[in-house]
């Protein structure tokens, strides 16, 4: 088989590690602006190098054409190039994974479908591992009254060495970008809609107890609203359900503070030559970098309340990763790229057959995915009240 990953940077190099655990004899080809920092990964942790490509993602002809040497292309790329990447696989036919929202891409379904190509968006961590966690965990029950999903990537408590309780293990632009989103859920049979700075407001929040951690502060995220149909649940029977980011405890209300005081405007302050949310950005961005020797959690908790044979049940399952510190490789790194590198694999063998663009919450088969993931050590704990 042949992989084509676009984009060596963090997620990219997860990804190059595990195809090399998955299909030793696979041919790997990671294509980058930039690949010597992919390879001087790959050299380092020493498993059996791919082929490095020097690759601008804006070429859209050089794209194509190595898109069609593969069998599968995992777009490890950002999500400014999401729904170019997924359009060229179409024109390629060539099988495509990602790890963002589909948006429009689920647009592409009928010519994917004609062209028998598999696209698969949402393939990283949050989302990703837990729609397959949570269409595993909604299948046990006969009715569903509540969902919650929680994912985080947050420093280890011995990390948290500054007033947010952060540092950054993805792209810091995109996790303010995820901070300026409104957030629609389900409480008490209604639907909630919150604009960006409500959503940190302290009776948005709640707290979550985790056994291996203590509390956690659960921050709504996104439009969970537009999984019901995705997951199989049925809006009728739903009291409650929604999305969540976890936080250590006091960092919503820094968050808070920043949308009250204007840290979030894009437009360019005259005085300052740039936008008020670009010096977030670059302000920040080297003061809360992950020191040698510390590691980050990757969390996924899925919990559900309903009835199975007839009784009530709360389950909760819960999936906590660490960094590796033999390979620096982070455990959102790891959570995204192996990901995305497993559905790869599954779509190469012929384990995920459908085409057309599918989704994790019920085109992957989760058994399988989940055995693999736990062969990289990402145990589900399960917790039944």
């Amino acid at each position: 088989m042949t992989y084509l990953i676009l984009g060596g940077g963090l997620q990219g190099r997860a990804a190059v590690y595990a195809l090399r655990q998955l299909d030793p004899d696979a041919t790997v080809i990671v294509g980058d602006l930039n690949p010597e920092t992919a390879r001087a990964f790959v050299e380092r942790v020493g498993v059996p190098a791919p082929m490095f490509v020097q690759l601008d993602a804006s070429d859209t002809k050089e794209v194509t054409n190595w898109m069609k040497r593969a069998d599968v292309v995992l777009d490890m790329l950002p999500i400014a190039f999401t729904e170019g990447m997924a359009e060229l696989a179409v024109e390629a036919e060539t099988h495509l994974v990602n790890t963002f929202y589909p948006g429009r891409i689920s647009g592409l379904h009928e010519r994917a479908l004609e062209k028998q190509v598999t696209i698969l968006p949402e393939m990283g961590m949050d989302p990703g591992i837990d729609l397959v966690m949570a269409h595993r965990l909604l299948m046990e029950f006969d009715k569903v009254t509540e969902f919650y999903s929680y994912g985080a990537g947050i420093p280890e408590r011995e990390a948290c060495d500054n007033i947010l309780n952060y540092k950054i293990s993805w792209i810091w632009s995109g996790v303010l970008d995820s901070y300026i989103r409104p957030a629609h859920f389900i409480a008490d049979g209604k639907e909630v809609s919150l604009k960006a700075e409500e959503v940190f407001l302290p009776e948005n929040l709640h707290p979550v107890i985790l056994q291996e951690l203590g509390e956690l502060e659960a921050i709504p995220n996104g439009n969970a609203i537009a999984y019901v149909d995705t997951l199989g649940l049925k809006r009728t029977a739903l009291r409650n359900m929604g999305r969540y980011s976890l936080r250590w405890p006091g960092h919503a209300a820094h968050i808070l503070a920043w949308h009250r005081l204007g840290f979030f405007e894009k437009d360019v302050n005259p005085d300052l030559g740039i936008s008020p949310f670009t010096f977030l950005v670059k302000h920040f961005e080297p003061r809360l970098q992950y020191r040698e020797g510390e590691r980050d959690l990757g969390i996924v908790v899925v919990k559900a309340t309903g009835t199975r044979d007839g009784k009530e049940v709360t389950i909760t399952d819960s999936l906590i990763d660490r960094r590796d510190l033999k390979t620096g490789l982070y455990a959102m790194n790891r959570m995204v790229g192996f990901a995305a590198a497993i559905a790869a694999a599954m779509i190469a063998t012929g384990e995920i057959s459908g085409r057309g663009v599918l989704s994790p919450a019920k085109d992957v088969p989760v058994s399988p995915f989940l055995e693999r993931l736990a062969g990289f050590g990402m145990e589900i704990e399960r917790e039944e009240a």
